[in-house]
């Protein structure tokens, strides 16, 4: 299975949930080849192929980043504070950000699934931009196979709120058991009648010992053709 990560992060906190949620990932599927990779260096084409693509950014003012927004939080107070408290600004935190690759992203094929992240702080209680992610993975043909997800930091330049680097992991873990489920193949339409055939077959098979072990116990139909209970039978608990 061909997992790929796609993160926006301006101080670091993104980038440690998604390369988490890889650790979870291959955890889990050891086998499965993983990219965990920034919006500035994935080109349009990253999530070609991909069985599941997940997808996070940083939660700014109303949803997903963008210029200006990133703008202010690059500003030189703010990287100096983040600097200060072991933050330094990420490599390509000035953009083109989620937002700007996903107008580039082309449409997924059938069968495509598709997770949203993000990271926030505690008091953020709506418009959050895991669930702008989650509406254009939607509108690209991506099934999701879980609820949005957020991460908390503790100031708009972090750090990570405490086991939330954990929780991320463990998030990873249940996104690529999730997809395997969805992506597991039907069983071929004659391979399922046979199954279908065969559970008839020992229904039938059941009920006719029971009708077997009824006539060897004596008991005989009433005139409404019910069969009386035999002595001694053991009713559900």
């Amino acid at each position: 299975m061909r997992v790929v990560i796609v993160y926006e992060s301006l101080f670091g906190n993104t980038r440690q949930v998604a390369e988490a949620i890889a650790e979870g990932v291959r955890a889990v599927a050891p086998e499965a080849r993983v990219t965990c990779v920034r919006a500035t260096e994935g080109n349009r084409d990253v999530a070609q192929g991909a069985d599941l693509l997940a997808v996070g950014g940083p939660t700014h003012v109303c949803g997903l980043s963008s210029g200006f927004s990133r703008k202010l939080g690059v500003k030189a107070a703010q990287v100096a504070a983040a600097r200060e408290a072991g933050h330094p600004l990420e490599p390509g935190a000035a953009g083109p950000g989620i937002r700007d690759w996903f107008m580039a992203l082309p449409k997924a094929t059938a069968g495509s699934l598709g997770a949203a992240f993000d990271t926030r702080t505690e008091s953020l209680t709506a418009d959050a931009a895991a669930d702008g992610i989650a509406s254009r993975l939607r509108r690209h043909g991506y099934e999701l196979v879980a609820e949005p997800e957020g991460f908390v930091i503790e100031a708009a330049q972090g750090p990570l709120r405490r086991g939330e680097r954990d929780r991320a992991r463990a998030w990873g873990e249940r996104l690529i058991r999730a997809a395997g489920e969805l992506s597991r193949p039907d069983p071929p339409a004659d391979q399922q009648a046979d199954a279908d055939h065969q559970a008839e077959a020992g229904l039938a098979h059941a009920g006719q010992q029971a009708h077997a072990g009824g006539q060897a116990n004596g008991a005989q139909p009433n005139v409404n053709g019910a069969r009386p209970m035999a002595t001694g039978t053991l009713l559900p608990r």
